[in-house]
């Protein structure tokens, strides 16, 4: 069979990974192609922080164990998040984001580059010279040939590759999945940045947690520890900032900076601690405090029907996007990879033809992937809508929910997310389909 993934994020790198791991390489072709230049020989690093969950980290130990220990030593667990409320954050409560005693592996503040770039070297590692893994290709359509139910990619620069299987990795601009109706921002501001560690020690020496969470009446600000960063760009430790708050006309990574510091400050004025001493940092070009940066918050017109379709398959954010609240962008994105890989391994062992094995797998990725993500998102959307503005009686009810939220939440709360089992999924769905 021949397999092209588009897009080499972590959800492109992982389904190349996860492939190559349950499918014979005799027998099988996987390619991996990206639009862009390949990071690891840039110096540019893309995107911000990110909470990366236990489950994720455990999906990746499925393709090497050592892949997720070395991305925890380059990251910050913080298994606990403290709640605060207002100017002089107000202590509303801890919330247990993911223990490794519980889980095998902690909730993990780290950059999203750092993530990035070691799966990444993962797949060069395993293409080991083949040419498989490609840069600079950029896709500009995918068709069915309508022959022997083979698809066509074009791509921009005019050349073409057939293959029996496309899987869609190519993130929240998807040229795979062109039968959805575009995207759009959900009036949420989402921006972000790092900090030199200094900025936040002193006001979270005698804190019960380091990762902060503050909720404000005009926005939400968060900070935590994350680790030095990606390896190959510097060994500085760092903090990680993120702040969402509404706006009638959201940012865009195109956006003037100084007006996005400007609302800052009008949204957080009269802060104590770290927040003010980290915006008034910004747009100066003080030592180890980057740019601010821009998260368009994208969210697809309605859930998709499907995640697939005879000949192409979607996964992470070309098939569903996961609101940051969520705390499962990364995660869900790997735990796609690995089941859809899981599942093509053992429909291929259970019917000749390989065009229906790959349209099965589509079909039970849909069935099994869904729900959960789906599920998910639905809720992360109900706490995205905590982080609008709110007049002194919502933002009372809000932090007592809260406060109540925080006391009564029980460990065990967290074990659907944290402790899945893509394996253990893929049994219990094949064997209820008598395969």
């Amino acid at each position: 069979m021949r397999i092209i993934i588009i897009g080499a994020g972590v959800g492109g790198c992982a389904s190349f990974l996860f492939l190559r791991k349950y499918l014979p390489a005799d027998n099988h072709s996987i390619k991996l192609i990206e639009a862009h230049a390949n990071p690891l020989e840039t110096s540019t690093i893309i995107g911000g922080g990110l909470g990366l969950a236990p489950n994720g980290l455990r999906t990746l130990s499925l393709i090497d164990e050592a892949l997720p220990r070395k991305i925890t030593s380059l990251g910050f667990e913080a298994p606990m998040a403290e709640f605060r409320t207002g100017p002089r954050d107000q202590f509303l409560g801890l919330y247990v984001m993911g223990r490794k005693e519980r889980y095998g592996w902690s909730n993990l503040m780290v950059q999203r580059a750092t993530v990035h770039e070691c799966i990444l070297e993962e797949a060069i590692k395993a293409d080991a010279g083949a040419g498989d893994v490609q840069f600079g290709r950029k896709v500009a359509s995918v068709d069915s040939t309508g022959t022997d139910r083979c698809m066509k990619v074009t791509f921009e620069d005019g050349s073409t590759e057939e293959a029996d299987l496309v899987i869609g990795a190519d993130g929240r601009r998807s040229t795979i999945r062109d039968f959805v109706a575009g995207k759009h921002v959900d009036g949420l501001n989402g921006i972000g940045g790092f900090v030199p560690l200094s900025y936040i020690e002193p006001y979270v020496e005698h804190t019960q947690s380091p990762l902060i969470m503050t909720w404000g009446s005009m926005g939400f600000f968060g900070f935590s520890p994350i680790g030095s960063g990606p390896a190959t760009k510097s060994a500085e430790r760092k903090a990680m900032w993120w702040s969402v708050y509404a706006s009638d006309t959201p940012a865009t990574p195109d956006s003037p900076r100084a007006p996005i510091k400007q609302q800052l400050q009008a949204r957080f004025r009269g802060f104590e601690g770290a927040i003010p001493k980290i915006i008034d940092a910004l747009c100066t070009g003080a030592p180890g405090v980057s740019d601010i940066i821009v998260f368009p918050r994208y969210r697809l017109p309605e859930f998709l029907e499907r995640w697939d379709r005879p000949g192409a398959v979607l996964v992470g954010d070309a098939g569903h996007i996961a609101l940051p609240e969520s705390g499962q962008g990364v995660s869900f994105a790997v735990e796609d990879a690995a089941t859809f890989a899981m599942l093509l391994k053992r429909y291929l062992e259970a019917i000749p033809d390989e065009a229906k094995a790959a349209e099965c797998a589509g079909q039970s990725y849909s069935q099994i992937r869904k729900p959960r993500v789906e599920k998910t998102i639905i809720a992360a959307t109900r706490n995205a809508n905590n982080k609008r503005g709110m007049g002194p009686w919502q933002r009372w009810i809000r932090d007592w929910f809260i406060w109540i939220w925080c006391k009564l939440a029980r460990e065990s709360s967290g074990d659907e997310l944290f402790a899945h089992k893509v394996e253990e999924a893929v049994d219990k769905h094949l064997t209820e389909k008598g395969y």
